[in-house]
């Protein structure tokens, strides 16, 4: 009996790391926490980049 629980223990830890696995390369979303905001594209370099994205299509 104590066999079937730690089956079902792992069954459901299995499950909740694939789960969280998809939602994370689903859902993907980087923070910049820098104080000075470094790694985060200004509005003008955002707008070129759309830019050049569009231009390759």
């Amino acid at each position: 009996m104590k066999k079937f629980g730690l089956y079902k223990y792992l069954f459901i830890l299995v499950v909740g790391l694939v789960l969280i696995n998809l939602l994370a390369a689903n859902f993907h979303q980087r923070f910049d926490f820098t104080q000075d905001q470094r790694y985060t594209l200004s509005p003008a370099a955002k707008e070129i980049v759309d830019k050049v994205e569009a231009s390759n299509y």
